[in-house]
């Protein structure tokens, strides 16, 4: 359940809040990264935190860990792609660490946090699936255009943005809809 729990706010993190003006600003200075790191931070925290109270040391700890891992592995990223053009592997490769590090934080998280919001889980993996699927097609989209040569006018940033909050409004209506409706 941590996992997922972590994955989830990984996936709302990179894929529905990460704006393609973000993405430029985070290639272009520490304060870009910065940003994305607290917006990381504040969703795995909110989430953690909503499900587990009276958890709050562990939890700030595991996503102390978890944003911190986030910055380093973005930072590095970014410096590997201003040298080279596999972008996709670098943004696979980049998707996989943070899942490794989200795996190492919820082995600690699951020391002290017994699952204890199983019916949540079944809800976290059709949201994942439903952000990879939606999100992560468009940027996997993106790269490889970079990759290629072949440039890709990004959506309107505005536009873009407005679209993933309302996205994110509304997988948050299914999450309390789904949580009435459950035993």
């Amino acid at each position: 359940m941590n996992f997922l729990l972590l994955f989830f706010s990984h996936l709302v993190g990179d894929f529905v809040l990460q704006t393609y003006d973000l993405v430029k600003l985070k290639k272009k200075s520490l304060f870009g990264i910065f940003i994305h790191i607290v917006i990381h931070f504040s969703l795995a925290y909110f989430l953690l935190f909503s499900v587990f109270r009276g958890f709050e040391t562990q939890i700030l700890t595991s996503v102390v860990f978890v944003s911190l891992m986030h910055f380093f592995i973005d930072k590095a990223k970014i410096e590997y792609e201003k040298h080279r053009k596999k972008r996709v592997f670098s943004f696979l490769f980049d998707q996989f660490l943070h899942i490794i590090v989200i795996f190492i934080a919820s082995l600690y998280l699951n020391a002290f946090i017994r699952p204890q919001a199983e019916r949540l889980a079944e809800f976290c993996i059709f949201t994942s699936a439903l952000i990879i699927i939606t999100q992560g097609v468009e940027i996997f989209k993106m790269q490889k255009s970079i990759e290629t040569g072949k440039k890709i006018k990004p959506k309107d940033n505005k536009k873009a943005l407005k679209m993933r909050v309302f996205i994110l409004i509304f997988i948050f209506l299914l999450y309390r809809l789904f949580i009435l409706l459950l035993p």
